[in-house]
């Protein structure tokens, strides 16, 4: 029950300043001497190039360029390694996610009086500049009567200007500034949402987990609150000398190491330091019902009334959920609703109560997180370059890419051959069932695997087909040959040296499977590029029934299609597919190769094992991307 026409509450100002620095040169540049002992700690600070001015008040958000990186990342749990593709990014509070950090990845770096090379300013983590600091006065902007307003410091380091800020902190604790912020408006859509977040709705997708989203659906109404509080802010006092600055044992050349002139000197003059709260309410009810009801009772924080809340009014709306956003504030306070997401009206009554109450009770100034922070030139201490919110900072999330993958490890010893097959206990050992993916390794043991990936059991070559005949002494290798419509399903055994072949049929005249005569692999077909085999696959795709086979050194490979053989390719220009890129198997031989079977069977995947059989690494022939390596 939308309804067009609303007069809105307009957008308290919300600090969201990134500024993106350049840096323009300066016609009285001074050269660098490469001999640095001849330069004083001034020349090098001044060999900084000038910073640009730049707007003081916000503008609109515009789109902010891609700031995400993928990588892999390997990680262990219950010694089971996964792969992950990762993606960092850059992410703020203002724009939001449910799944906010609880933690302040800016710590190290963001505090009073602290150095930052001014290139890196606009990085959401920018570095500092490591050296020794001489001493300053670390002072509190609240004027509460009491005398520990200011404290002097020996050094600025991060450990002694907390220390500092802590004893400022300790004599202030029990005073909690009244300086709310409060904004509850009515949402129409996902582009105002994105606008009230301090976002395009361009970025709100990528800026904002899916479950701070807007529901779009006609038949219900959205108000979001948002409530912020600074608590405090804490400054550096200026140096009117770089000898305030820096310790007498730190020379021209130490710092050189940091400032160059496209990477000017500067520091943290200021950081304040409170809380953030978004609350989005959604229901069938009317938004202004929703937005006057919530604002009288919203008020009662943001003007310090009591933090006795009657939120029984929620309950006559139905379908009510209420997702929250929270930063800052105390253990036992916001930062509990971090995430949290509350559907049914006795549910949010009952939880939304409980998080305003001990909102509004909440008068520990001691857990506020650093909002915001000013950066000045350490050149011109006057001149302010930028004022960014501290909230903004690199974060990682995670996407388990062999999650369902198989498992190879804790074997006995290592693998010298690999096959999957879709056989049963009809064509196999009648004590085995369902044998998919299986590794044999250089004492001829089969280790099953199952497709969730757990080890079954082992089983001996000598215990393969009627009557236990099987024809060699060892494996080399294996493939599995889909069936077609002149033969059934099969598994090419390769013996020890892999110069001869027997082909187990499975489903054949015994109905449990059969062993053919031994022959030369020339008899594979036509073209066989190989007197010897090493490893081999079912590379099939589609309707084509394929087999990949390697050279007994397992650097090189070829493809069978139909008996015809390819010429013999490199494993550095791997290829399957009729089309596309060719790739680089990751390892120096293969000593081993297999179709994986997995429960999700719309994925291809294979596995390549390194010559010595310690390292396994998958490959997905729909994306062409190796995942791993993985150690067996």
């Amino acid at each position: 029950m939308k309804t067009i026409n609303r007069v809105l509450r307009s957008i308290f100002s919300t600090v969201l300043i990134i500024t993106a620095l350049a840096c323009s040169k300066d016609d009285t540049d001074i050269d660098l001497d490469p001999n640095l002992s001849n330069l004083t700690i001034e020349e090098v600070v001044a060999s900084g190039d000038a910073f640009e001015s730049f707007a003081t008040t916000t503008t609109p958000p515009e789109d902010i360029p891609d700031t995400e990186e993928m990588f892999s990342q390997n990680y262990t749990l219950n010694d089971t390694i996964d792969q992950w593709q990762c993606i960092r990014k850059k992410v703020s509070v203002l724009g939001g996610t449910d799944k906010f950090p609880l933690f302040n990845t800016n710590a190290s770096v963001i505090f009073p009086g602290n150095l930052l090379q001014g290139k890196t300013l606009s990085q959401a983590t920018p570095s500092d500049i490591v050296v020794k600091r001489a001493g300053g006065t670390i002072t509190y902007n609240l004027v509460t009567g009491n005398r520990q307003a200011t404290v002097e410091v020996d050094k600025i380091d991060q450990g002694t200007v907390n220390q500092a800020m802590n004893k400022v902190i300790a004599e202030n604790g029990d005073i909690l500034p009244a300086n709310f912020v409060l904004d509850v408006t009515a949402i129409e859509s996902k582009e105002q949402l994105a606008l009230e977040l301090g976002l395009t709705v361009s970025t709100l997708a990528s800026k904002v987990n899916s479950n701070f989203s807007l529901n779009t659906s006609e038949e219900y109404s959205s108000v979001l609150i948002k409530l912020t509080q600074q608590y405090y802010t804490m400054s550096y006092v200026k140096p009117t000398s770089l000898d305030e600055v820096f310790d007498p044992s730190v020379t021209a050349e130490d710092l050189a190491k940091f400032i160059q002139p496209d990477n000017p000197a500067t520091f943290i003059s200021s950081v304040t330091y409170g809380r953030i709260f978004y609350m989005l309410y959604e229901s069938t009810a009317s938004a202004e019902d929703m937005k006057l009801a919530l604002e009288g009772e919203y008020n009662t924080i943001s003007n310090q009334a009591s933090g006795s809340i009657d939120l029984s009014f929620l309950k006559e709306y139905n379908n009510l959920s209420v997702k929250v956003i929270a930063y800052g504030g105390d253990s036992e306070g916001t930062l509990n609703a971090v995430g949290a997401t509350f559907g049914g009206e006795e549910a949010v009554t009952n939880h939304i109560k409980e998080i305003i109450e001990r909102l509004a009770a909440s008068s520990n100034i001691a857990g506020g997180l650093p909002l915001s922070y000013v950066v000045n030139s350490l050149e011109d201490p006057s001149q302010i370059i930028s004022t960014n919110l501290a909230t903004e900072y690199d974060v990682v999330n995670c996407e388990n890419r062999s999650k369902g993958f198989p498992k190879y490890a804790n074997l006995r010893s290592n693998v010298e051959a690999a096959f999957y097959a879709d056989i049963n206990t009809q064509t196999w050992l009648d004590n085995v069932d369902s044998l998919t993916n299986v590794l044999i390794d250089e004492n001829g043991r089969l280790i099953h695997i199952k497709n969730t990936g757990e080890l079954s059991s082992e089983y001996s070559l000598n215990e393969i087909g009627p009557n236990g005949i099987y024809p060699f002494n060892g494996c080399a290798a294996t493939a599995f040959r889909r069936a077609s419509a002149s033969f059934s399903d099969g598994i090419y055994f390769f013996n020890n040296d892999g110069s001869k072949y027997s082909l187990y049929q499975i489903g054949g005249g015994t109905g449990r499977g059969e062993f053919s005569t031994p022959k030369s692999v020339s008899l594979l077909g036509s073209g066989v590029p190989f007197s010897a085999i090493g490893a081999g696959m079912d590379a099939s795709i589609g309707n084509r029934k394929l087999l990949c086979f390697f050279n007994k050194e397992g650097t090189q490979y070829t493809i069978s299609e139909s008996s015809v053989f390819t010429p013999p390719r490199s494993i550095k220009d791997f290829q399957v597919k009729t089309s596309g890129s060719s790739f680089e198997i990751p390892f120096e031989s293969v000593g081993a190769a297999m179709r994986v079977d997995l429960k999700d069977d719309s994925r291809i995947i294979v596995a390549f094992f390194d010559g010595s059989g310690t390292q396994y690494v998958f490959f997905d022939m729909d994306t062409d991307e190796f995942i791993g390596p993985f150690n067996m």
